[in-house]
């Protein structure tokens, strides 16, 4: 496993001190596709804990991968190593262009009662899956099917640090597909599915 505890962003780019929550015994990090550094966790300074965190200096990332400061920074990639062997990948991009809107439901089904419920949740992510803040624009919610929604309809996705949710209830007796559509003016739509039952 691999987190990084940082955002790849060009706005305010990772600095001296970035933290990697990691149970791997080493993380080799490129950018732009190129190999960058050596990392492994600092076992002396979080001795106590099972996994120590790892540290890198990842303010040098143009210089690394070859591009000009300013450009914007490439993107990373990070395989952690149990031993020899490759046990994950993670990878970021600062490029909001290839940014996506993501929804997701935390239950497939919900009971017909009118009380059961499930979250909703509409985020912003990078092209790998990556958590992006900051992403400014309003998201509309659309609900087709026998169910109600309870959420802030538009709502704010940079004041929410782009993030935001709600919940999705039955109605007494009526079951069927529900679908969830979430739209945003720049990054498009997404749609999730859920039954009731």
């Amino acid at each position: 496993m691999i987190i990084g505890c940082f955002w790849w962003d060009n706005a305010s780019p990772p600095g001296a001190s970035s933290m990697f929550a990691t149970n791997c015994d080493r993380l080799e990090l490129s950018v732009g596709g190129r190999p960058w550094l050596t990392v492994v966790p600092d076992a002396k300074g979080f001795g106590h804990l099972r996994y120590p965190p790892a540290f890198a200096d990842l303010s040098g990332a143009n210089a690394a991968a070859g591009t000009p400061a300013g450009s914007g920074l490439p993107d990373l990639r990070i395989d952690g190593y149990l031993g020899t062997r490759l046990a994950a990948t993670a990878q970021m991009t600062a490029d909001t262009s290839r940014d996506l809107l993501s929804l997701a439901v935390a239950d497939a089904a919900i009971a017909a009662d009118g009380s059961d419920a499930t979250a909703v949740t509409v985020r912003v992510t990078d092209a790998y899956g990556n958590h992006r803040p900051g992403t400014a624009g309003d998201v509309t919610l659309t609900l087709a099917g026998a169910a109600t929604l309870i959420a802030a309809n538009p709502f704010p996705l940079a004041a929410l640090g782009g993030v935001g949710g709600g919940f999705i209830r039955s109605q007494p007796g009526k079951a069927g597909r529900v679908t969830l559509t979430a739209t945003h003016p720049a990054l498009g739509e997404a749609s999730v599915g859920l039954t009731v039952t």
